[in-house]
């Protein structure tokens, strides 16, 4: 399709953003890192900005060393004493799953362990005790172990025997989190708590992914510190060129919507727009991702009926500044306004009152109210009545509506609600009616698929081509008058016209294309030819 045709890609995924061989590096890091204690490795950046990409290419390059990956969802349990039992409840599971004796013992542990702690109701863990405004986890292992017994093993003699059966592995156990800073507050402590607790297991690897400074507020004035003392290893992430961002928009938009049936396309009106009023929208690889994945939905919904120019502007302002769309689907009459231009000359009317209250709703936007200028002004022209004194007539919505483009009522019309009126005649089916016109067969195949409210409504919209009529486009002046009997009879209200208008407008436009000379001799033969 071509979206970034005039832009070369060089990098086309993540693993062309410079990531991968720094995911690599650190799993190197970590295969090779000392087996004695537990290690914890966070890895930092922005929301938004490609943590969980990151953590499955650590996560890939992990797996091809052979280490046991914990995958650890904080988001489906909640309170410290839970996630921790959960979270040995996942270690011996995959211990298991890795059919070697050598860890039979540790999984086996592992299990009683967390039996015990379920059973008693508590951990061995005070909480966060604030002193002097920071946080301290203090750790109660010695009044816990008077509490308990399990089986016959006080907790420290099962940790003992934990520590010992994973120190004799030759594989690292990684346990992955993400989303740490989706969480709440309250919640984001808990999980900092597990890591603390559980933490220095041997030949165990927490690799863990948040936004630092939403977390270090969540852990309270000293978060930043006490950070310090859990992470040994902290990884901010590089940061991604705008120029590569763009290119694996460009790159996976295009592969998104390849197979796609979609409506015209012009390269230009697309570059104008994106560059004019799209580009600073997309900030992140997330923008990028919650972007190419809405698009082919609302590409489908509405098939080649669309400009697919449109549908792209449209789709990134409904997910990127969706409250700015919200006002613009409320605007839609100012949006598309082509009036007779009797307001300009009487003054305001309530109408455009109505219309400048509207616009001025959409144009509210912040940082981004230029951005959404520019966007009214590419993809909605006749908007600009409303903020620039710059006006449309009404002869400008045929072509419009002849293009695809949601600046016809009409079109908006379909993009919104996803369907077409059922009285109205497909777009693209007039544009196949217009290249018909000197293939008399295909042209009355076209009108035999239509109801007659739909061939009134196709001959009133073939008028739109008009400027591209040629002296073959006659060939078509017999079929065009043989829908007669298919149309309504009467008048369309008391100051309407007759359907039979349709007919004879179309005819006139066709005729007066040719040389005068040529005229009659048409006419007649166009009579002979009619069936009606």
């Amino acid at each position: 399709m071509g979206l970034s045709e005039d832009r070369p890609i060089n990098r086309l995924d993540e693993d062309r953003l410079h990531r991968r061989a720094f995911a690599e590096q650190v799993a190197r890091y970590i295969h090779s890192a000392p087996a004695g204690h537990g290690l914890v490795v966070s890895a930092m950046a922005p929301w938004g900005n490609g943590k969980t990409s990151f953590l499955n290419m650590v996560v890939d390059a992990l797996d091809e060393t052979g280490e046991l990956i914990v995958p650890f969802n904080p988001w489906m349990f909640s309170g410290t004493e839970q996630l921790v039992t959960r979270l040995l409840e996942e270690v011996r599971a995959v211990l298991l799953s890795a059919h070697a004796k050598r860890y039979d013992k540790a999984a086996a542990a592992l299990g009683r362990y967390s039996d015990g702690l379920a059973l008693a109701g508590d951990i061995p863990i005070v909480g966060a005790v604030a002193k002097a405004g920071s946080f301290a986890l203090l750790a109660s292992r010695e009044a816990t172990e008077r509490k308990r017994k399990i089986s016959g093993a006080t907790p420290r003699q099962l940790r003992d025997a934990i520590d010992k059966a994973l120190r004799s592995g030759d594989r690292r156990i990684v346990v992955v989190i993400d989303d740490i800073d989706r969480l709440e507050d309250q919640e984001i402590r808990e999980v900092v708590r597990l890591v603390r607790l559980v933490a220095d297991f041997p030949n165990t690897v927490y690799v863990l992914a948040f936004d630092r400074p939403r977390v270090e507020r969540a852990l309270g004035e000293d978060g930043a510190t006490y950070l310090e003392k859990i992470v040994q290893l902290p990884i901010d992430l590089p940061t991604i060129n705008s120029d590569d961002l763009l290119s694996l928009l460009f790159h996976e938009l295009d592969a998104a919507i390849e197979d796609l049936p979609t409506g015209p396309f012009d390269s230009s009106e697309w570059q104008n727009v994106f560059g004019l009023a799209l580009r600073p929208l997309f900030r992140s690889l997330r923008d990028v991702r919650r972007y190419v994945n809405a698009v082919p939905l609302a590409v489908l919904s509405v098939g080649v009926e669309v400009s697919l120019t449109d549908v792209l502007a449209l789709e990134a302002l409904r997910v990127l500044l969706p409250t700015t769309y919200g006002r613009l689907v409320a605007a839609a009459g100012a949006l598309t306004y082509v009036g007779s231009g009797l307001e300009d000359v009487y003054g305001p009317d309530t109408l455009k009152a109505m219309h400048q209250a509207a616009m001025k709703d959409v144009l509210d936007a912040g940082q981004n109210s230029e951005n959404v200028k520019a966007f009214c002004r590419i993809v909605f022209p006749a908007s600009r009545r409303f903020f620039e004194n710059y006006n449309f007539g009404p002869d400008f919505a045929p072509r419009w509506r002849r293009g695809r483009r949601v600046a016809n009522a009409e079109i908006l019309g379909i993009y919104l609600s996803r369907r077409i009126p059922e009285d109205a005649p497909p777009p693209s089916a007039i544009a196949l009616m217009f290249e018909a016109l000197s293939d008399t067969s295909r042209l009355s195949e076209l009108f035999t698929a239509l109801s007659p409210e739909q061939v009134e409504n196709s001959l009133s919209l073939l008028e739109a081509y008009e400027e591209d009529f040629t002296a073959d486009s006659a060939a078509a002046l017999p079929v065009i008058l043989d829908q007669l009997p298919k149309l309504r009879t009467g008048r369309g209200g008391r100051f309407g016209w007759g359907a039979e208008m349709a007919v004879y407008r179309l005819v006139l436009r066709i005729v007066r294309r040719l040389p005068e000379a040529e005229r009659p001799a048409t006419v007649r033969a166009a009579f002979e030819k009619a069936e009606t």
